[in-house]
């Protein structure tokens, strides 16, 4: 379930156009342990799943219970900046 999880994330990721590094910083977490979610290795908890859903604008309800589609072949990243609040 956890491969599951971290692979819909990477997913989800690529199509809103961010790196792990830009997620990382949005959610106050390393790169590394960011990685590590992503590849079903690492520790996630709900607080910080919903905080990452948020950033990629997906409710919690969709993620959990609805199939997710791969992004398109040629998808290039933004450089997002973190937000204060």
């Amino acid at each position: 379930m956890k491969k599951k999880v971290g692979e819909n994330l990477r997913l989800l990721r690529l199509r809103k156009g961010y790196t792990q590094l830009n997620l990382a910083e949005s959610v106050y977490i390393s790169e590394s342990t960011y990685k590590k979610i992503e590849s079903g290795n690492g520790k996630l908890d709900i607080e910080l799943l919903d905080q990452i859903l948020k950033i990629l604008e997906v409710d919690f309800y969709d993620f959990l219970f609805s199939h997710i589609i791969p992004p398109p072949q040629n998808t290039q990243t933004k450089n997002h900046c973190k937000e204060n609040g």
